[in-house]
């Protein structure tokens, strides 16, 4: 996460059988990029922010990486508040918690990975005088995965499901589901 503030991290050894434990502690504070997807949202209502918006972030990442060679699982949670003022309103965030969980694995040639977030947003957008709810219920995962065929040929595919459950999940603005298959040379 990109923020200003600081950062604790290190790893412990469990033991040959057990494997290793990385974990990294962070906080400060964070800033949503002008360019950033939820900022060209406002902007198509109206609301154009000339300044970042921000706020307060801190939050961990813990893996282990397993005694089972190329096995990675892990756990990682942001707690973030964001506020922004506009010349024509402001938008406003409590502190909400992103937990995301991980595993990959990697052996000779073949590589597998998978994720799952969940980003639960309450916010408030004013305009003028109204001030309209920002609801955003959104669990998302992913699985992948690829095999090197050759040293320059390698052949993968991969899932992707984002539904925004707060919102009508039959419109495509509140899904997405992409599978893809691909190739690199």
């Amino acid at each position: 996460m990109a923020h200003v503030g600081g950062d604790v991290y290190g790893t412990f050894s469990l033991g040959k059988r057990a494997g290793t434990l990385h974990y990294d502690g962070y906080a400060g504070q964070a800033t949503v990029d002008l360019n950033d997807g939820y900022i060209k949202q406002f902007a198509d209502i109206g609301l154009v922010f000339t300044s970042s918006l921000g706020g307060k972030t801190y939050g961990g990442d813990l893996h282990w990486e397993t005694p089972f060679r190329g096995l990675t699982i892990g756990s990682s949670g942001n707690m973030q508040a964001v506020d922004g003022t506009a010349p024509t309103g402001s938008v406003h965030s409590p502190a909400f918690l992103a937990p995301s969980m991980y595993a990959s694995f990697s052996r000779g040639k073949v590589y597998l990975a998978g994720e799952y977030d969940r980003i639960p947003i309450n916010a408030s957008v004013t305009l003028g005088s109204a001030v309209i709810p920002f609801v955003v219920d959104g669990p998302s995962w992913f699985a992948m995965g690829s095999y090197q065929l050759r040293k320059n040929v390698q052949v993968g595919t991969y899932y992707s499901h984002y539904v925004n459950k707060a919102a009508d999940t039959t419109q495509p603005a509140n899904y997405s589901k992409d599978w893809v298959v691909s190739g690199r040379y």
